[in-house]
């Protein structure tokens, strides 16, 4: 303990620079950036951490020692980050679009409830959804392969030496667009199966006017939307497990493209 603290004196500079990155990376990963973790406890818990990961840090031996120049290095250290925690966070956000469209198609949508991460409204199913999956990428030691990226980050884009370009801007682009894509293929199959009930209530409402399909209509597909997700639901894990892996190579991916080396 004693050596890690004069680690810690002796490379002040180096341990704030990287407990920077640590900071980004907690304010918008999932798990460390939900409000659900008390603010003291994940400033108390990122300075041990930054503490604790400095021994594997490589130290770029150029940093700036001027004050506008330390602070540019700063900035671009907290930058990556945020983003490394955003990109994370993907999955997560393609659950919750995956609960809006089923929200919208059950019969939820006019419900809605407060997230605690965010601090948004957010549709019934997506965020059950989002804490069943925030409970499966705990179980499944997540937050661990997660802690794990962050050191491995250090030797893949040293302190100070981020260099984003197109190819940043082109992965970023293509992450977001891949997240919509995923939410719609969680939500396709309730989805599919209840545009087939409402094509049922459609010829029903043709066969039998008299009959106030709207009334009729809501609870049927209240009780069918919920029978599906409950059928669904033991698939989850399989479905989240790779999501997960594909968590974890997008931010290799993201990393690979600010590599002063690539």
């Amino acid at each position: 303990m004693g050596d890690l603290a004069s680690l810690v004196i002796s490379r002040a500079d180096l341990y704030l620079l990287s407990a920077l990155r640590l900071g980004g990376l907690f304010f918008t990963s999932p798990v460390f950036g939900s409000r659900y973790v008390p603010g003291a406890w994940k400033t108390a818990f990122g300075v041990v951490l930054a503490a604790m990961i400095l021994p594997l840090v490589p130290d770029p031996g150029n940093l700036p020692q001027t004050l506008p120049g330390w602070t540019l290095v700063a900035l671009k250290e907290l930058a990556v980050g945020l983003v490394m925690g955003y990109v994370a966070n993907l999955v997560f956000v393609a659950i919750q679009v995956a609960g809006g469209f089923m929200d919208i198609e059950v019969g939820f949508g006019i419900t809605n409830i407060v997230d605690p991460q965010t601090g948004q409204a957010l549709p019934l199913i997506g965020n059950f959804h989002q804490l069943l999956a925030f409970l499966i990428f705990l179980l499944t030691n997540g937050h661990h392969f997660l802690i794990a990226a962050l050191i491995r980050s250090f030797q893949l884009v040293p302190v100070g030496a981020a260099v984003a370009g197109v190819t940043t801007r082109e992965a970023l682009v293509t992450f977001f667009a891949a997240m919509f894509v995923t939410g719609v293929k969680l939500a396709a199959p309730v989805i599919g199966a209840l545009f087939l009930a409402n094509l049922a209530l459609g010829i029903v409402a043709r066969t039998v006017p008299q009959l106030n399909i709207f009334v009729v209509g809501l609870p049927i597909k209240l009780g069918a939307g919920v029978l599906l997700l409950a059928v669904t639901l033991p698939m989850y894990l399989s479905v989240l497990q790779p999501l997960f892996g594909r968590m974890f190579s997008d931010l290799a991916r993201f990393l690979s493209t600010l590599s002063p080396a690539r």
